[in-house]
């Protein structure tokens, strides 16, 4: 599964909310990969767009990091989508050859269903774990 930097905000945002509970579950369940370029955007949009101090955001990164497994800059193959982070997103997610990717950006959600993986929403997350879960992958 990799997890795509809205949905990792949101889950720093609100602890309590649907992201948080779908993070806390991955980590502890299944193989999370993240992008450097995630992470650095996740560090650059809770720095200055949210103004979380550093300690915290230190915290967080650090976690992630420790439980999660971190590829490096990969570079698309071919130019998909309106926005050249998404493309960065999907190339990442062939890169890492997962199952899906856990993303709230509604660009990425509205394209056709890709061969490799599916592209799935935080709150198609639960359906989409069950119907994994049966076919006995993690």
């Amino acid at each position: 599964m990799l997890v795509d930097t809205n949905v990792l905000l949101s889950a720093a945002i609100s602890e309590q909310g649907v992201c948080a509970g779908i993070v806390e579950e991955l980590l502890a369940e299944h193989t999370v990969v993240l992008a450097e370029f995630v992470l650095n955007e996740f560090i650059d949009k809770l720095q200055h767009k949210l103004k979380v101090p550093l300690p915290v955001i230190s915290i967080q990164v650090e976690r992630l990091r420790h439980f999660c497994v971190c590829i490096a800059l990969i570079v698309p193959d071919e130019l998909i989508c309106r926005d050249a982070d998404d493309d960065g997103v999907l190339a990442a997610a062939r890169f890492a050859q997962v199952d899906a990717l856990l993303t709230g950006d509604k660009d990425l959600l509205e394209l056709p269903t890709l061969r490799s993986f599916v592209i799935v929403a935080p709150r198609q997350w639960r359906s989409f774990a069950d119907a994994f879960a049966a076919r006995g992958r993690t």
